[in-house]
């Protein structure tokens, strides 16, 4: 969608007066693949937004993988890693359900989610999740939201302070 004159200077007047009520109308999807089940906990503490996460239950799981941070790299975390995924195995094939036998796989466990939220509340993830105190894994997915969203709409979140930390840090967008 292309904005018109008029219609640029509407939506910059009201961005600077932080009139943000009206971003409820505007609303983007996003697909995040290949994140922990630890970073999708953190995503789904979002209010307002439509969310929809892989099912450990449903899906065919024989190759997922481990999001492991750097802090964690280290032969005997990764060989709990393979062990909770053999156990994993294990009791699905001994005829266990698999909601009950996801209860061995660790958080670190890869994930897929569809998240869908209006401008309004992307503006409240970005400012939360682009914290420095926020894990990384986390910081990045809410990087990446932040580059994305500044592509189709740039007048809507180019003043916001959270896009200037997004690109002091992860550089220009």
């Amino acid at each position: 969608m292309v904005l018109g004159p008029n219609d640029e200077a509407l939506l910059r007047t009201l961005m600077q007066n932080e009139h943000n009520t009206c971003l409820r109308f505007a609303s983007a999807s996003f697909n995040i693949k290949e994140v922990s089940r630890v970073c999708t906990h953190q995503l789904v503490r979002l209010a307002h937004c439509g969310l929809l996460q892989r099912s450990q239950r449903y899906c065919n799981d024989d190759g997922m993988g481990f999001y492991v941070p750097a802090e964690l790299e280290d032969d005997k975390y990764s060989s709990f890693f393979e062990r909770s995924m053999e156990l994993y195995k294990e009791a699905i094939q001994e005829g266990i359900p698999e909601e009950m036998a996801r209860y061995l796989l660790p958080g670190a466990v890869m994930s897929e989610i569809n998240m869908t939220a209006n401008f309004q509340t992307w503006k409240h993830f970005l400012g939360i999740r682009l914290a420095k105190k926020v894990q990384l894994e986390t910081r990045q997915v809410a990087a990446e939201v932040c580059r994305q969203l500044y592509k189709i709409a740039p007048i809507v979140f180019e003043k916001d302070e959270h896009l200037r930390v997004e690109m002091a840090t992860y550089g220009e967008l």
